[in-house]
C-alpha cells in the first residue's frame, strides 16, 4: 500500500511538472486623481500588443463620444494635462485634454500636444516612466479594465 501511494504521488507530481499553463491576466487599475499634480507611472506592457498608448491608459470618452465623468477638457491651461519628462531636452512634453468652441470639432475630448495642437492618442508610454497628471477639476477615481 505504501508503494502504491508513493507511485501515485510521483505520477501526480510528474503530470503537474509537464502540464502547460496558459492564462491571461484581466485586471483593473484603479487610480484616484486629485486636483493639481498627481505622479503616475505604468509598470507594465500590454501582452501581445506591446506598449500601451495614452488613449488606452486614459480613455476620456464613452462609446458615443461623450466626455467621461471626472475628466476636464478645455485649453492648455483649463483642461487636464499630462506631462512626460524628456531626457534629451531635460524638460517636459505636455499634452492636454482638448475642448473646442464648436461641438463638431474633431479634436474634442482627445489628448493633444501643447506644443502644436495635434492629436496624440497614439503616444506610447514606456513602462516604468513616471508622468505628471495635472487635474484641473475636482478629484475623481477611475478604474480601467484591461487584459494584460
Amino acid at each position: 500500500m505504501k508503494k502504491l501511494v508513493t507511485a501515485l504521488a510521483a505520477c501526480v507530481m510528474a503530470s503537474a511538472v509537464f502540464a502547460q499553463l496558459t492564462s491571461q491576466i484581466v485586471g483593473y487599475n484603479t487610480v484616484t486623481v486629485y486636483p493639481g499634480y498627481n505622479l503616475l507611472a505604468v509598470n507594465f506592457d500590454g501582452v501581445g500588443a506591446g506598449s500601451l498608448t495614452l488613449a488606452e491608459l486614459f480613455p476620456t470618452t464613452d462609446g458615443e463620444g461623450n466626455l467621461l465623468p471626472g475628466f476636464t477638457a478645455g485649453n492648455v491651461s483649463t483642461g487636464d494635462n499630462i506631462r512626460f519628462y524628456d531626457a534629451s531636452t531635460e524638460g517636459y512634453t505636455a499634452y492636454y485634454l482638448y475642448k473646442g468652441a464648436k461641438t463638431s470639432d474633431t479634436k474634442n475630448y482627445k489628448w493633444v500636444s501643447a506644443a502644436n495642437g495635434s492629436v496624440v492618442a497614439d503616444k506610447v508610454l514606456t513602462p516604468g516612466v513616471g508622468t505628471w497628471y495635472k487635474h484641473t477639476g475636482t478629484g475623481f477615481t477611475f478604474a480601467q479594465d484591461k487584459t494584460f
